[in-house]
């Protein structure tokens, strides 16, 4: 995907290329927002913030290898999960990697699992999404983190930065509907518009914390909130 990557390339602070599955469509396909790479092995954040494929490696060795590539399926498999029963997953008809776009919102990798990105790394991850947006420009954005006072909040900050990109874009914020998913606050979704072109955010649970049927009351968010937006 060098047409995208040569651009990619160009955004300041965004440490890690984002997986771009090999059917992956301008207009047509999905971004997916994780939230933070973590250390592995004997690894530090130093080695992993260094290597600009190591999210493209990470979601490669579990595409092949699924759980026996490592932890990171306790991730990936639920937003699997998630995805596969929304219109998402049936607009890719089984083949969801391939033609979705992948990488994490935070730009620092974090220590371990219990490690969590303070708020100015939101708001940063942000700034950098926005821009990615703009090159990938995906149908829809799925972010798996519905955090209201890190995360949406961010979000709903993003015009703050019009005055330093070179494109003109607007936001719809995000909400809360007053209803909860496993103790886990249900959001309104965002919108991202640059030009004529718009792109709905969609918040879903940290995918971690998503057991059992809640993956179906989620994807069941995913696709209320794209038939009403």
């Amino acid at each position: 995907m060098n047409e995208f990557n040569n651009r990619l390339s160009r955004i300041g602070g965004l440490t890690w290329l984002p997986w771009i599955g090999c059917d992956y469509k301008i207009g047509k396909s999905t971004l997916i927002l994780g939230e933070s790479h973590y250390c592995y092995g004997n690894y530090s954040p130093a080695d992993i913030e260094q290597n600009r494929n190591e999210t493209w490696q990470v979601v490669k060795d579990y595409t092949e290898s699924g759980r026996n590539a490592g932890d990171q399926y306790k991730t990936y498999e639920p937003m699997e999960n998630v995805l596969k029963n929304s219109i998402i997953g049936k607009e890719t008809s089984g083949k969801l990697w391939e033609r979705v776009a992948f990488m994490n919102l935070i730009q620092s990798c974090m220590e371990n699992n219990n490690d969590r990105p303070p708020w100015g790394l939101f708001l940063n991850g942000w700034r950098v999404v926005l821009q990615v947006i703009n090159v990938l420009r995906p149908k829809e954005c799925v972010c798996f983190s519905t955090d209201k006072l890190y995360n949406r909040l961010n979000f709903n900050r993003l015009e703050e930065f019009k005055y330093e990109l070179s494109f003109d874009y607007s936001i719809a914020k995000s909400g809360d509907t007053g209803q909860k998913i496993s103790n886990c606050i249900v959001a309104t979704p965002g919108g991202i518009d640059i030009g004529e072109y718009h792109c709905p955010v969609i918040f879903v649970q940290h995918a971690s914390r998503i057991k059992g049927r809640a993956a179906v009351r989620w994807s069941n968010v995913i696709d209320s909130g794209l038939r009403n937006w």
